[in-house]
């Protein structure tokens, strides 16, 4: 959600890893740089939330087909705004399921879902 996308900095730190240097229980090839507490991770969720809000109510027509321009090499994305905020949100929920995976595998626990926003406050409090 960084545009341009060379201006992205994370907000919580990791690094790229090989297939040899993974902990066995990687998903993924970014490896967090620590253990996150919950805190943290509600912070980053909160920041990151907050971004996308800001970027989809700045949003005009003209703005939906200027260019999401990764970088110069042609394998690099080259895609207008609107279709890489789809190409998010899919991204979001792949990781999503991921998370959904091993919830279910390592502590048999699931996600509530919800239809509204708001609905799981309410929800987490009443438990």
């Amino acid at each position: 959600m960084t545009i341009p996308p060379k201006d992205f900095s994370p907000l919580l730190s990791f690094t790229q890893k090989e297939p040899a240097e993974r902990p066995k229980e990687a998903i993924d090839d970014l490896i967090p740089d620590k253990i996150y507490s919950k805190q943290e991770i509600v912070e980053y969720l909160k920041q990151s939330r907050e971004k996308c809000r800001q970027l989809i109510y700045a949003l005009t027509d003209e703005t939906l087909n200027e260019r999401f321009k990764e970088g110069d090499d042609p394998s690099d994305m080259d895609y207008p705004i609107l279709e890489i905020l789809l190409y998010n949100l899919r991204h979001t929920q792949h990781h999503t399921a991921q998370l959904n995976m091993l919830l279910r595998q390592d502590l048999d626990k699931h996600m509530a879902w919800s239809f509204r926003a708001g609905d799981l406050n309410q929800a987490y409090q009443n438990q």
